[in-house]
C-alpha cells in the first residue's frame, strides 16, 4: 500500500504524485506551513502579519490584532 500522504505511488514508501496542497518529497508528500504557499516545488511565506493564504497578497486569515485588506494583513 502507498505511504498515507501519496495520492498515487510506485513502491509502498516512493510516492509518484501528491495531492493538491502537498508537496512530493524525497519518497513522501509533505505540506507547507499554514503561513506558507505552494510554488513550484517550494513552499514560501504568505508575507508578514499573514496565517493563511492561497499565495503571497491572496491572505486568508491573519494574526490576532490584524485585519484583511485587499488580500494583505494591515
Amino acid at each position: 500500500a502507498c505511504h498515507e500522504s501519496c495520492e498515487h505511488c510506485i513502491a509502498a514508501d516512493k510516492c509518484e504524485t501528491c495531492p493538491p496542497g502537498s508537496l512530493l518529497g524525497d519518497t513522501i508528500c509533505l505540506s507547507c506551513a499554514s503561513n506558507e504557499f505552494i510554488q513550484g516545488d517550494s513552499c514560501l511565506s504568505c508575507g508578514p502579519s499573514c496565517r493563511e493564504c492561497d499565495g503571497l497578497g491572496q491572505c486568508r486569515a491573519c494574526e490576532t490584532g490584524f485585519d484583511i485588506t485587499e488580500g494583505a494583513c494591515t
